[in-house]
């Protein structure tokens, strides 16, 4: 029996992109905290963090967001701006263009029908109910 380490195919289907660098943690904090401290440290763009669990997950407007261990998947990625060439004001866009995108694939890769709830939810049709979440969060500063 082959022994594999969680993100091993993440990182074998990313690695030739700029999110190859996949980090995965049982724990922790929060995947978008980890990642906003990164991004302040000259973190790598691209880097991938995901959870089993957070024990202090945030949603919009500051709500507290957590779930049972292993009962959800926490990912965050570390995207510096300049590459896509947008600017501040820009940036709310893409929050829903990240969940078109999402929505997209799960139709591609799972053939799963998913729709988007306003503002930052996708919901498989037709129950409605939250299948995930999109927080985008931005830091400013000379690295971030």
């Amino acid at each position: 029996m082959i022994s594999r380490r969680p993100g091993d195919r993440a990182r074998s289907q990313l690695g030739r992109t700029r999110f190859r660098q996949v980090e995965w943690v049982s724990e922790t904090g929060s995947t978008n905290a980890d990642l906003m401290a990164r991004a302040h440290e000259a973190g790598v763009d691209g880097t991938v963090r995901v959870a089993d669990f957070q024990n202090a997950g945030r949603g919009r407007r500051g709500r507290t967001w957590v779930t049972e261990p292993s009962a959800a998947l926490m990912v965050s990625v570390l995207v510096r701006p300049g590459p896509l060439g947008l600017r501040p004001p820009q940036l709310g866009r893409l929050t829903m263009a990240l969940g078109v995108g999402a929505a997209e694939a799960c139709g591609e890769l799972f053939g799963v029908d998913v729709g988007l709830k306003w503002p930052n939810d996708l919901v498989p049709r037709p129950d409605d109910r939250k299948l995930a979440g999109i927080l985008a969060e931005s830091a400013a500063g000379p690295t971030a």
